[in-house]
């Protein structure tokens, strides 16, 4: 078994980390070694706690919305994957974070979030085909990238 010498760890990205499944995403990239950045709205008083656990952890905090686009590929330059938990009523914004992937023309790979189903093997009711719709428009859209 090979030893992955820290320099060979991916650097990674985690947009959405003060949410449900970012959490976990952050803490597993630390937890396995990997320097590990976080992407979050400014400060909200009831993410104190959880920002600065991730800190004490080694991770780094960025503070920025989905629209600034150049702190974004600012942020973006030190990186190489990029993982985005982003919720289901932001899962369009993810056009942003390709955008400013594609300016900063470093990052290896990106993980959409589309967890838990395969967009082109699930059929649903009406509510949840227009889900997956937008789901595909983001997978189609990183693939472009």
């Amino acid at each position: 078994m090979a030893v992955v010498m820290e320099s060979e760890k991916s650097k990674i990205m985690v947009f959405g980390g003060s949410w449900y499944l970012g959490k976990y995403m952050v803490k597993a990239s630390v937890s396995m070694g990997h320097p590990t950045f976080v992407y979050v709205r400014p400060l909200h008083p009831s993410w104190l706690h959880l920002h600065l656990q991730f800190e004490s952890m080694g991770a780094i905090i960025f503070q920025g919305e989905l629209d600034e686009h150049e702190k974004m590929v600012v942020a973006l330059k030190q990186e190489d994957v990029v993982i985005s938990t982003l919720a289901v009523p932001q899962h369009l914004e993810q056009f942003k974070i390709i955008d400013a992937i594609k300016q900063a023309s470093n990052i290896k790979r990106f993980v959409p979030s589309k967890f838990g189903n395969e967009v082109d093997r699930v059929f649903g009711l009406p509510p949840f085909q227009a889900l997956m719709k937008n789901k595909k428009r983001v997978r189609k859209a990183k693939e472009a990238a």
